[in-house]
């Protein structure tokens, strides 16, 4: 028989309350974790040696170490996708500009700071892409900006997302306002632009309709390469010699000046897959010091990717990529972008996905830079650049055994209380991505996974030793949606709930067994599930369609009628009140992400925290002092303001709220979560810049 849960909801909105960075509210985020690279998209060496890593979803990075460390520099940067190299002023050094999928941005203090650009430049947007930068060079006072892609990758959404792509902007006072060329007539996506050094007059444009090149400082352009070309290179010592990388071909050399092309790859090799190319020759670069020594990168993920260096001005190439150290990561061929030191032409960088790798001798020895040994694991060097950190779990018998779940880098564990980390389940080809993370509390400390293949088939894993053995079930009906979330009853191990695409997944024999319970007719997408700790056989989850409610452990469920309007991707019940129930919401079609509370366990609801894009990803309080509530929020990248709408902190229940990501390069996170053994810590999994940790005792102590 279906029990009946009679209850009457009322909502209410009530002004919202929020408040930004203060001094007396500033919380200190430490990056933990083991150190990622994912993807390094760009990189150059200043005048001085300092290095600038552009990445595809963390922003910029600064070493001035030669990369032994790496600090974030993303202050006023709104869309972390960087796609050209930081470019610093010839006759400023304090004057850096970068161009990133939502605009271009320039620094005045050697990227303390950045400013977007948009005199003259498209206006920024908030929920679209104004124009992806592809091409951007400065000469003296003047900067040439174009729309498209970065070389290394032509992706399908980048692409897609790009608008005014036949457009080139030039400023003539570095950058503060901008005259439109009348460049092309036709769509043409810019990979990047490049002055003469023979002549400042000269400008060529690689481009996805060819080699464009214009003599009068942009006024007329001609094709001189009718060739998709991602990348050019001029000869130093004759004016007439160009070098150009066009993807699956490989790369062509010209000696009077583009009028006629002849193919340059000797040693290159050419990887097809089922008859379609796989290579994209997309970078070149030439030592400043010897002019017969040259690099070109082969950017792809098939076996003849990688950085391949000539002696001989490109008559002949090899592969000197072929020996990169690992880490807890395994090396990479995707390579994106190559960097020569102007101090000494010895020294070279290469970013891939996943490393950032040195050389002192051109490129005989490597050295990886993203994470370093210790304690028979691997901790970072300051650059945690995982795209998808779905969150991080304190081992409920252990508080210094840590776990991180990621998307499509498995699980990492830490047994020493975060100084070190290593890869679980490195062998294990059947799982690639790790969703969510939950252990029993109350009688083992039994570990649960929910994980998905590379065809995006859900598998459930446990393990009872920590992680080091696991048990496997792929009989799990449904593919994933990449936002499931497992969760194991405070009240009886053997139940256990997943939220997922296609309702409520319900184990009753400790993940042994599985059934599908659809929540509604519409077949409603779950987003968030939780126990309610104080009253068993509870469970709230959080759908596409509202709040749901169930009183026999997920075997029927009734809507929270007032909710019904609201997409609800996070909930929390107060650990101290179980009548205290908060929830998160999406952007949709109804209004943007919020927060609502109810004080009656349902009944009614306030609005006290509102405006966030994208969608509220979790709430939760401090073990220490429960009415400290926490709220993270996440983002897409698909438009310019897309750093995120921040972390929060509400030190009266939610009435009030204040940002306390003062110190992350990013503000959206997948989680944030709490562990009763470290009351006073909070940990967030952020997207794009790994994991952290925040210590609240002298919040606590300042607020009393």
């Amino acid at each position: 028989m279906r029990k009946t849960i009679s209850l009457i909801y009322f909502f209410t909105v009530l002004s919202v309350s929020y408040t930004a960075h203060s001094s007396s509210n500033i919380t200190k985020w430490n990056m933990i974790g083991p150190g990622d690279a994912d993807q390094t998209t760009s990189l150059n060496v200043m005048a001085n040696g300092d290095i600038f890593a552009g990445t595809d979803i963390g922003g910029v990075y600064k070493s001035s170490d030669n990369g032994s460390t790496w600090t974030p520099a993303n202050n006023g940067i709104n869309n972390l996708d960087i796609t050209t190299k930081v470019i610093q002023s010839q006759v400023d050094n304090n004057l850096l500009f970068v161009g990133t999928r939502g605009g271009v941005y320039r620094s005045t203090n050697y990227s303390k700071s950045w400013q977007r650009l948009d005199n003259g430049l498209p206006k920024q947007q908030n929920y679209s892409l104004s124009g992806s930068i592809g091409g951007l060079v400065i000469d003296n006072k003047t900067v040439y900006v174009a729309m498209g892609y970065r070389p290394s990758s032509d992706g399908a959404i980048t692409v897609r997302k790009i608008k005014g792509s036949h457009s080139i902007y030039k400023s003539i006072d570095n950058g503060n306002t901008w005259a439109l060329l009348p460049a092309f007539q036709d769509e043409t996506r810019i990979s990047q632009l490049l002055v003469s050094h023979w002549d400042n007059k000269t400008i060529f444009a690689s481009s996805s309709r060819g080699l464009f090149v214009t003599s009068d400082a942009g006024k007329n352009w001609n094709n001189v390469l009718n060739k998709p070309t991602y990348n050019i290179l001029l000869d130093k010592d004759n004016r007439d010699v160009l070098y150009a990388a066009i993807g699956e071909n490989g790369i062509l050399k010209s000696t009077d000046s583009g009028k006629s092309w002849q193919p340059h790859n000797n040693g290159l090799p050419f990887f097809n897959l089922l008859g379609k190319p796989t290579n994209r020759y997309s970078i070149l670069a030439a030592d400043p010091d010897n002019t017969n020594i040259m690099y070109a990168i082969n950017s792809t993920w098939s076996r003849s990717g990688g950085l391949y260096k000539s002696i001989n001005k490109g008559n002949n190439w090899y592969l000197i990529s072929n020996n990169l150290p690992e880490s807890w990561l395994k090396t990479s061929r995707r390579m994106n972008d190559i960097a020569i030191s102007k101090l000494n032409s010895n020294n070279l960088y290469l970013g891939s996905s996943r490393y950032i790798y040195s050389s002192n001798d051109k490129g005989i020895k490597w050295q990886q830079h993203i994470s370093k040994r210790v304690d028979n694991g691997w901790t970072h060097t300051g650059i945690n650049v995982f795209g998808q950190t779905r969150t991080l779990k304190v081992d409920v018998k252990d508080a210094n055994t840590m776990y991180i779940a990621t998307a499509d880098h498995k699980i990492i564990r830490s047994k020493n209380n975060g100084t070190s980390w290593n890869l679980l389940l490195e062998g294990e080809k059947k799982v690639h991505n790790v969703w969510d993370i939950d252990q029993c509390t109350s009688s083992s400390n039994k570990l649960h996974i929910i994980t998905s293949d590379t065809n995006n088939k859900l598998c459930i894993l446990n393990s009872e030793d920590q992680g080091d053995t696991w048990n496997k079930n792929c009989s799990i009906p449904g593919l994933t949606s990449r936002k499931e979330k497992i969760r194991i009853s405070p009240h009886n191990c053997n139940i256990i709930l997943v939220a997922s695409k296609i309702g409520v997944l319900r184990s009753l024999d400790a993940g042994k067994s599985w059934e599908s319970i659809i929540i509604n007719s519409n077949g409603n997408h779950i987003r968030a599930i939780t126990f309610d700790k104080a009253n068993k056989n509870t469970v709230y989850a959080g759908t596409d369609m509202g709040l749901f409610i169930s009183i026999d452990n997920g075997e029927t469920w009734e809507p929270v009628k007032s909710t019904r309007n609201l997409m609800v991707t996070a909930i929390h019940i107060s650990p101290t009140n179980s009548d205290i129930i908060y929830i998160g919401t999406q952007t949709s079609s109804k209004g943007p992400g919020a927060i609502y509370k109810s004080n009656d366990h349902g009944l009614t609801w306030e609005k006290n925290l509102n405006d966030i894009r994208r969608y509220v990803s979790a709430i939760t309080s401090l073990p220490a002092q429960p009415d400290y509530v926490y709220a993270s929020t996440q983002d897409d990248n698909y438009h310019d303001i897309s750093k995120g709408k921040g972390i929060y902190r509400s030190i009266d229940q939610g009435s009030t709220w204040h940002r306390i990501d003062n110190n992350l390069p990013v503000f959206r996170a997948y989680d944030i979560t709490t562990s009763s053994l470290r009351p006073y810590e909070i940990f967030l999994a952020t997207c794009g810049s790994g994991a952290y940790v925040a210590n609240e005792k002298e919040t606590l102590l300042r607020n009393k």
